[in-house]
């Protein structure tokens, strides 16, 4: 599913206070960066699955389960992984697929600035004042992290 960008509108027209949505791959410390995205969108997080023993666990953000004790009411709800490096971004979306999740949220940070004309896949990550230009077409899952710059026709 491909969502419009054009994400400057203002406050009162953005989707706020009912996304619930769940992080998943929570052993690094990016989850604290998404997280305060997802704050600022006033977005409510569910829940934290750790999928790998010997990663951090963020317990100070909110609930923490492991990979195999997952609520099965989480699995309907907007998943995001807050993974800075493709390739495990790419392992931890099929292993949440497999899992049974089927919604992976598009995040633009309210800073963040996305060309009208862009086009952004399912699982993208705007960070806090990052620029996305003009007819940019991003695939899924990437991440244009904090005050980074994507030019035009990308």
């Amino acid at each position: 599913m491909e969502l419009p960008a054009g994400q400057l509108v203002p406050r009162e027209n953005r989707m706020s206070n009912s996304i619930n949505c769940i992080l998943y791959g929570v052993g690094t410390p990016y989850v604290y960066e998404m997280y305060e995205s997802l704050v600022r969108l006033e977005w409510t997080i569910k829940g934290f699955v750790a999928n790998v023993q010997d990663g951090g666990r963020p317990e100070d953000l909110g609930t923490v389960v492991d990979k195999t004790d997952i609520p099965d009411d989480w699995k309907s709800l907007p998943v995001l992984f807050p993974l800075l490096t493709p390739g495990y971004r790419k392992i931890v979306n099929q292993e949440a697929r497999d899992l049974g999740f089927r919604r992976f949220s598009t995040v633009v940070a309210p800073t963040a600035v996305v060309g009208s004309t862009s086009t952004l896949a399912e699982g993208i990550y705007v960070n806090a004042h990052a620029t996305v230009g003009a007819k940019c077409r991003l695939d899924r899952y990437a991440i244009v992290n904090r005050s980074a710059s994507v030019a035009h026709h990308v």
